[in-house]
């Protein structure tokens, strides 16, 4: 604040009509008690002193000293637009902590030290007031009151402003141009300020402010309930199959409350990877020969310590099938495993070709048409332990993959059920999704780069059959899929392979009971992409179809981070199968 000057004391003026006094006085111990017999500020016998007032013509402009009235004989006129904010105010338990007026040459800055103090009004002394080097000598002590002044119904309907009142009252001894009087003199008081300052407050420290919030908060919580959390739509035309899932899977029917700050399909995926835990599972690994000469990398989790299935040879076993890029160190495929390990079970993960870190003997990767690698996991599997319950459960491309072998083995499998989530049914909607400006953006050239990442490290041998530099300019899935993956496994047109790869085509012949778990806000899976009515058409088939969770997210919980809603339905469903699993397969 600039231009606060200290002037001489001068007789008193006639208060203006505007004028009225103040209805306080200070006793003699300099503390501010009101008084009901008149309406001024008594300070002491004998007192004068001036009033000065602070507005803000502007908010870019600085508060200015503006003198209201001359003031003598210890009583002092605010202006009327002040007295009845003041008349009311008890000053002695009023509580402003945060204010100071800043210091220049000719103002009166209060100390840092003091400001805790001022939550009532009080007396400070000479040492704890920073005043102009001039006056130093002639301050006897000081007063600072504050009250609150209403704005104007524009300001207040705004809840961004708030104006205080600021009176500073400095009491000197007697005015004189010596520095050291001759005899002590009563003092007097040398000027006070009216300070009218508005202040940026926060929502918290505006009524209407805090109003906004409150009704935002409303607000968004009804949303919330009415469009955000919802059951599930659960698609099953066997109704043996829908009753047992609602008996024995009950999650599936029950109302989904995805996370309230991140409930947003891409939201939810791109989160995921980050907020999840990343549970401590111990691997044993092993390697297994194709009939090309190729070989597999499949990371076993045996459960040895089951206390519910101690024998190894009919412990139940799920297999798990990973994402397009995805391993055994996914926190999805871990959350599985853990929740598998709660219940007694053994989990074997399928690591599709040169992803896992083994070498490529054959130039061949993989691709979600084809099934013969898949096939020889689960003979293998299955020869191992014959007499143990096996079922399997595919994630993003895994459950595509999962979904082609169903449809074309039908119900020569040794698998029991399985479970499907987020797959995509059809790859061309699925495709044409990912191009779009922003899921380009957030997903698909990051997907194209991981691709291209785990074939460049068997670059030697791949690049016998393919153009590596070609690939590697891939910058969408299409691309890589058109210059690689349709190339590999014989394809004429990438048409033909996206049409081979697409479950949906498949779904109709599959012969075993399968649980689909889907987001309709996937961009990986559209929601209208994916094939209800076939789905109403094969009596093996149950779809659980959220209207959150985005692709493999399906967060919820505030802080979503050691179970999903993908991995409770998983729990429930394989607990469903191996425990209770004569009840549907008899339909």
């Amino acid at each position: 604040m600039q231009g606060i000057g200290f002037m001489k004391t001068r007789s008193h003026k006639s208060p203006s009509k505007r004028d009225v006094a103040v209805p306080t006085e200070v006793n003699s111990k300099g503390e501010a008690t009101e008084n009901c017999a008149g309406t001024s500020l008594q300070l002491s016998t004998g007192t004068s002193f001036m009033v000065l007032s602070h507005r803000r013509r502007s908010r870019k402009v600085p508060l200015r000293p503006v003198v209201c009235a001359g003031i003598s004989n210890g009583r002092c006129s605010v202006p009327g637009h002040l007295y009845h904010q003041l008349r009311s105010c008890d000053f002695a338990k009023e509580k402003r902590r945060h204010w100071a007026i800043l210091a220049e040459e000719r103002s009166i800055r209060v100390s840092k030290h003091v400001r805790a103090s001022m939550q009532q009004s009080m007396l400070l002394k000479e040492e704890q007031a920073e005043v102009p080097w001039g006056v130093r000598d002639y301050i006897h002590s000081s007063l600072i009151f504050t009250a609150p002044c209403n704005r104007s119904e524009k300001w207040k309907s705004r809840g961004v402003l708030q104006s205080h009142v600021k009176i500073v009252i400095l009491l000197a001894d007697q005015w004189c141009t010596c520095k050291s009087p001759a005899s002590p003199r009563p003092p007097v008081c040398l000027g006070a300020l009216v300070l009218e300052s508005q202040v940026r407050v926060g929502l918290f420290g505006s009524g209407v402010g805090l109003s906004l919030v409150l009704g935002f908060g409303v607000a968004y919580a009804c949303y919330y309930l009415s469009s955000i959390a919802k059951k599930p739509q659960l698609v099953a035309s066997n109704k043996r199959f829908c009753r047992f899932l609602k008996e024995y899977c009950p999650v599936v029917t029950e109302t989904y409350y995805p996370t309230i700050w991140c409930w947003e399909g891409r939201v939810q995926t791109l989160l995921r990877p980050f907020i999840t835990s990343r549970p401590q599972v111990q691997y044993r690994n092993e390697l297994i020969r194709t009939a090309d000469g190729g070989q597999i990398s499949l990371d076993w989790f045996d459960n040895n310590d089951s206390l519910y299935y101690p024998d190894a040879s009919t412990r139940p076993t799920v297999l798990l099938l990973p994402g397009l890029t995805g391993t055994s160190k996914e926190s999805y495929i871990l959350h599985m495993i853990h929740q598998s390990e709660t219940l007694g079970y053994r989990c074997v993960v399928f690591n599709n070709r040169g992803i896992a870190g083994e070498d490529l003997l054959t130039p061949r990767t993989y691709c979600a048409a084809n099934t013969e690698d898949l096939e020889a996991v689960i003979h293998h599997i299955h020869s191992l332990h014959p007499s143990a319950p096996f079922m399997a459960a595919g994630v993003s491309m895994g459950g595509m993959l999962l979904l082609n072998y169903l449809g074309k083995t039908g119900r020569d499998t040794p698998l029991m059920a399985a479970a499907i989530f987020s797959a995509g049914w059809n790859v061309f909607e699925s495709v044409e999704s990912l191009e779009k400006p922003l899921n380009w953006l957030l997903f698909n050239y990051y997907l194209t780069t991981c691709l291209q990442s785990s074939i460049s490290r068997h670059r030697q041998m791949l690049e016998k059959l393919f153009d590596m530099d070609l690939v590697m300019k891939a910058r969408t899935v299409r691309e890589f899929d058109k210059q690689f993956t349709s190339v590999m496994f014989g394809y004429r047109t990438i048409d033909d392979y996206y049409e081979d790869a697409s479950p949906c085509r498949k779904l109709k012949s599959v012969g075993i009971p399968v649980l689909c778990l889907n987001s309709v806000d996937d961009v990986f899976s559209p929601g209208h992409a994916i094939p209800v009515e076939t789905a109403k058409q094969n009596a093996n088939v149950a779809l659980v179809l959220t209207s959150c969770g985005g692709h493999i997210g399906f967060l919820e919980g505030i802080w979503p981070r050691k179970c999903t809603y993908m991995d409770r339905v998983f729990k429930q469903f394989v607990q469903a199968v191996f425990e209770h699993g004569n009840k549907i397969f008899s339909m």
